[in-house]
């Protein structure tokens, strides 16, 4: 979820008397919103199978005839491989195996180009140091079987030899072309600091709940890494999710018994929900007015007009980014926007404002199906245009906070001012009209992303304590004490 990965929803065994698809559903969107998933995680397809019977429908209500719509699922909304066929080869070590006949096995994705059978490569350490090697062996995947290959393409997952010394992280280049990928996360630093010098010397099943007290104490009590004063709640809860792990693989390789010591996940506000002050919207909008800025040369830019239109419909009505960039014309009436959703197969409507209506006036004549169509045809999804630089460039110049996420914060903006009191200057909507208008499922969503919740709360308090406070006595009655 933190990765930003979108997941599929299967609900298997439907075959079953006793399925219940629906309840599985409900359990699930709860779970991802426990998990901090976003709205665009938690708009997930469902496809409901039973794997026994071989058979794969969208709808819980009728069986399928074949496994054909998981697979089209899958292939819809799977992106393809972020990869280069052309360029010099590139693959980044993911994961390690060992065998006592050819020794170590590396397995990764091919990044960048081809690489064939006993080819020579350069290996870049996580430190930045190099050494060469030889790629012996090269094996592809088909099911859970591993296939020897003469060579393989960008985008391929590969085992492969030859190379003994090798660690996760480290990136297998062409000889001229010597360019380390990104680091994956190094979690040996909280082995060494968190784990091993309490319970490193234990098998799991050694492991005692005082050890377990002990490590929480140690987390306490030191600082992190990095030299902060405290550890983060999230990364208490990946130190001892990292205990649970390496025990749990103890045991799936039979090596040793499990855990006894009961160890407990703390629980993580993963929360993030975002708005901007008054003074943080008049920027904005003075930014968006203008259209233009003076660079540090005193040369004057135009801001790209599809940030500002897309800026705009994020503001004013709440839509997701995805929804306005699929925004179909026919789709547009004279006073409601048709947004499908994704999850429950079923439509929304946005009401069309003042701002919306001038904006698709603009540009009703574009020549697209699409309201905000591709400035070149070449691309796989010919109708979609991505301004993210444009509207990174907005929230540098109107200098809104940088942790602030453009997109999704101009729609988590739109439901706190939504929320907020006609008197506070908001719109004062109520949390179950806001909540249908965003699409989400449950009001538990709609407050989670709304900052205003709190605040309505905290305003509810604030009139109950006034109501009930006590009163000056009239002047006949005498009190008690």
């Amino acid at each position: 979820m933190a990765r930003g990965l979108k997941p599929i929803v299967v609900v298997n065994k439907l075959d079953r008397p006793n399925a219940r698809p629906d309840w599985v559903v409900d359990q699930t969107f709860d779970l991802f919103d426990r998990l901090g998933a976003s709205d665009e995680q938690m708009d997930f397809p469902v496809v409901f199978t039973s794997a026994t019977e071989g058979w794969a429908s969208l709808n819980s209500t009728e069986r399928g005839a074949d496994m054909t719509p998981l697979f089209q699922t899958i292939v819809d909304r799977v992106p393809p491989p972020d990869v280069d066929l052309k360029g010099p080869f590139q693959l980044q070590v993911s994961a390690l195996e060992y065998s006592s006949y050819v020794g170590v096995i590396g397995i990764g994705r091919i990044k960048r180009g081809r690489i064939e059978r006993n080819s020579e490569v350069v290996v870049i350490g996580a430190d930045g140091a190099t050494r060469t090697g030889r790629v012996l062996q090269i094996l592809g995947f088909h099911g859970l079987e591993r296939i020897e290959r003469p060579q393989a393409a960008a985008g391929d997952i590969i085992a492969f030899t030859g190379l003994d010394e090798i660690h996760i992280s480290d990136t297998l280049c062409h000889p001229d072309a010597v360019e380390p990928l990104p680091a994956q996360p190094d979690l040996a630093p909280y082995v060494g600091k968190y784990l091993r010098p309490i319970v490193g010397d234990k098998t799991p099943a050694e492991v005692t709940d005082a050890d377990v007290e002990r490590i929480h104490g140690k987390m306490a009590r030191t600082k992190g890494l990095k030299g902060n004063k405290t550890i983060a709640p999230a990364t208490q809860k990946m130190i001892l999710a990292l205990l649970v792990r390496i025990a749990a693989f103890g045991v799936e390789e039979k090596r040793c018994p499990g855990l006894v010591a009961k160890v407990e996940l703390p629980a993580v506000d993963n929360v993030v929900t975002e708005f901007l002050t008054k003074d943080e919207t008049a920027r904005l909008l003075a930014i968006l007015q203008a259209g233009t800025f003076v660079d540090k040369k005193g040369v004057k830019h135009e801001i790209s007009r599809d940030a500002i239109d897309i800026i705009y419909f994020l503001l004013t009505t709440g839509m997701r980014r995805g929804e306005v960039l699929g925004i179909e014309w026919k789709n547009v009436g004279p006073e409601f926007i048709t947004v499908p959703h994704p999850k429950e197969r079923k439509s929304k409507t946005i009401r069309i404002n003042p701002i919306i209506a001038d904006i698709l006036e603009s540009r009703k004549d574009n020549g697209s199906a699409f309201v905000f169509p591709a400035r070149t045809w070449e691309e796989k999804d010919a109708h979609i245009v991505d301004p993210k630089r444009s509207l990174n460039l907005v929230k540098r110049l109107a200098k809104l906070p940088t942790d602030f996420r453009c997109a999704h914060g101009f729609r988590h903006n739109w439901g706190y001012w939504a929320v907020m009191p006609v008197e506070e200057g908001g719109a004062g909507a109520d949390v179950v009209t806001v909540g249908a208008t965003m699409g989400h499922a449950s009001i538990k969503t709609t407050e989670r992303y709304i900052k205003a919740a709190d605040a309505a709360k905290k305003r509810l308090a604030g009139r109950m304590a006034t109501i009930f406070a006590p009163k000056e006595l009239p002047a006949n009655v005498v009190s008690i004490k």
